[in-house]
């Protein structure tokens, strides 16, 4: 009796094992095969259900080359990954998106409101209400104590193009931008604003991307990457866990390293400059343990590389090596 007894349970047991392995088997969804075309609040609707009946892991592909948003937007709530249509992938050494053929139209935002998410392979044009057009805020953030981050998130051959900011990550978020090309942008492309009392957030990788913001746009706070660490609001420095941005092309902006931040890397990026009130690397108060190197500073016209913005107060252990200063003009 006791022998059938342990048999049965270890049945029971390699069955639940296969159920549970099954279950995890991550599937590939064609959204287009499961649903009709459709714009605006039906095209969200059908979104909303492809997500909702999508298991942990499953990859929805969107095959056609347009959608139409009509200035609305929607939310990512499970780690899944969202995938435009596949062409050839880009070269690893080449900054921004390549061959990207999946177009969300009129978008007025895409939420990422979950862990272990990814997308790739879609182009996502703002409509002009867009003022964020990506966000992986977490969903305590301005709360006044931020509980907790997402992480694990992947942006992977994706063009934003328009908006205001185009990802915002409120205090921060566990992201890889590869390969993103951030076009037409008027006040941001990656922009983090310290509003909880937050100490650090998870480490953020920025790698062979681009960036060229609208110039008729631009202005001294126009940023391909901003780091709002606040100022009279926390007196805490900031940690970036080392976050870095490397082997990037940002054309005609800069990176923002604002008041309290610390642990950050800028490496083998090239900064083009066309104007004295836009700095290719701008540093605040407070600010320590930044490297830069081996980054390549271009002068199109004359313009501003790096600037401290100390107001009387310390900034230090600031690395700045091995980089290239040139003028085209």
């Amino acid at each position: 009796m006791k022998r059938i007894t342990q048999i049965n349970i270890l049945t029971l047991l390699t069955c639940f094992c296969i159920l549970f392995t099954g279950k995890l088997t991550a599937q590939v969804i064609d959204f287009d095969q499961k649903y009709a075309y459709a714009s605006g609040w039906k095209l969200i609707s059908n979104i909303n259900h492809a997500v909702a009946n999508a298991n942990p892991g499953d990859t929805i592909v969107f095959n056609s080359d347009s959608y139409d948003f009509d200035n609305l937007g929607f939310a990512i709530q499970k780690p899944i990954t969202l995938s435009g249509k596949i062409n050839t992938l880009p070269q690893q050494m080449t900054a921004g998106a390549h061959q990207v053929t999946t177009q969300f139209d009129n978008l007025l935002h895409i939420n990422l409101f979950t862990n272990d998410a990814t997308v790739q392979h879609i182009q996502f044009n703002a409509a002009t209400t867009s003022t964020n057009l990506m966000r992986v805020r977490h969903s305590s953030y301005n709360s006044g104590q931020q509980t907790g981050f997402y992480r694990n998130l992947k942006v992977y051959n994706v063009v934003f193009n328009g908006g205001r900011t185009q990802a915002f990550g409120g205090n921060g978020a566990g992201i890889e931008f590869l390969h993103t090309s951030f076009i037409n942008f008027s006040r941001g492309g990656f922009y983090l604003n310290r509003r909880d009392r937050s100490n650090g957030h998870p480490r953020m990788i920025m790698e062979n991307c681009y960036f060229k913001p609208d110039l008729e746009q631009v202005n001294y706070d126009v940023r391909a990457v901003s780091f709002d660490a606040g100022n009279d609001e926390y007196p805490v420095v900031w940690d970036h866990n080392w976050t870095i941005i490397r082997n990037s092309l940002l054309d005609g902006t800069g990176i923002g390293l604002s008041s309290k931040g610390k642990n950050l890397i800028v490496r083998n990026n090239h900064i083009i400059g066309y104007r004295k009130d836009v700095d290719m690397i701008h540093i605040e108060e407070f600010s320590h343990d930044i490297i830069i190197n081996n980054n390549i500073f271009e002068h199109a016209k004359p313009a501003r590389t790096i600037y401290m913005e100390r107001e009387a107060q310390p900034s230090y252990n600031i690395r700045i090596e091995n980089n290239t200063f040139i003028v085209s003009a």
